[in-house]
């Protein structure tokens, strides 16, 4: 006498899968003072415009954007960082042998039973997807902080101009226009 048998083997994957992009550039600081006064004058404006001092670099937060600037040499760092917590499962059912499959289909019943394969050919898409949104963070934060980091670097180079003219002599007049971005300074020497 024959007996049917159904056997169900199920496997899951968890994992966390972490996605993240990052650009790299040099803040354009003319060299009108020595580096440290410039990068003291960098440090200063940085922490006035919202910017965190950490272990000598500044950092400020947008989630999942972080910018971090070194003002010691003007390089700046933009990075956006995302993570998802991944997990699939994947269940087999099987007949017995009396239903036409072969006997091999179960001799190994259990965690060995079922290939892992399947899951994991899910989790490079699952990346993937999880990548695009992180870039479009990363171009968007570059939009948003290019303007603020300009400004951070006008506003340097200004107060810059204004000491090295101060140390060449008599500082008669200034003038600033704002919207051109362009300065004047009368000096009498």
């Amino acid at each position: 006498m024959s007996r049917a048998y159904r056997i169900r083997v199920r496997e899951s994957l968890r994992r966390i899968e972490r996605a993240s992009d990052r650009v790299s550039t040099q803040l354009e600081l003319l060299a009108v003072l020595p580096a440290e006064e410039i990068a003291a004058l960098l440090a200063a404006e940085l922490e006035r415009s919202g910017y965190e001092r950490v272990d000598g670099v500044f950092i400020r937060r947008k989630d999942p954007v972080q910018i971090t600037v070194d003002p010691s040499n003007g390089h700046v760092v933009v990075q956006a960082a995302e993570e998802r917590a991944l997990e699939r499962v994947l269940t087999r059912e099987t007949g017995s042998a009396s239903e036409g499959l072969p006997q091999h289909a179960f001799d190994r019943v259990g965690p060995v039973g079922v290939s892992q394969e399947p899951l994991n050919m899910e989790a490079p898409s699952e990346r993937e997807k999880l990548q695009l949104p992180v870039t479009d963070h990363l171009e968007q934060a570059l939009l948003d902080f290019r303007p603020q980091l300009d400004r951070i670097v006008n506003r340097v180079t200004v107060e810059a101009l204004k000491r090295k003219a101060s140390a060449m002599g008599r500082i008669k007049s200034i003038a600033e226009d704002g919207d051109g971005g362009s300065l004047t300074i009368v000096l009498e020497i």
